[in-house]
């Protein structure tokens, strides 16, 4: 659900485990270049991305382990009804397949699907509904 910690999640994690973190959305941290930077090029160039990519000591996956990867799954649209956030089992696994990069040409906000094979596990970040309707007026 948008706003409702991962981002925040996502920045303790990176600054008390000194480990980097992922996103869906490559959009949202790029390279000195410009460009969206995959964990895995080879195996899977079109996410997920790292969030720090510019930082040296993140720049290569783990060699063991898991890394905590923002996604919102299809969940996400401020001004939708809630009747749009109800996914189907394979709707939601597809959406998971989702993100966004910028490309070499410079094109932002590409749509693309990686295989969710390379997932192993799932956290699911659930936040008090109250909590989000304060945080969404602190956005506005």
């Amino acid at each position: 659900f948008p706003n409702s910690g991962t981002s925040y999640t996502t920045e303790f994690v990176r600054k008390t485990t000194a480990l980097n973190t992922a996103s869906n959305y490559g959009n949202e941290n790029m390279d000195e270049n410009g460009l969206s930077v995959p964990m895995y090029p080879e195996l899977s160039p079109n996410g997920p991305f790292w969030n720090d990519p510019t930082n040296e000591k993140f720049s290569t996956p783990p060699t063991k382990g898991y890394v905590l990867t923002k996604t919102h799954c299809g969940g996400y649209c401020d001004t939708c009804r809630p009747e749009k956030y109800v996914l189907t089992p394979s709707l939601f696994t597809k959406e998971c397949q989702r993100s966004t990069r910028v490309d070499e040409k410079g094109e932002k906000y590409k749509t693309v699907r990686y295989d969710t094979n390379i997932v192993q596990k799932i956290i699911h970040l659930i936040r008090n509904p109250y909590d989000n309707i304060v945080a969404r007026n602190h956005l506005t």
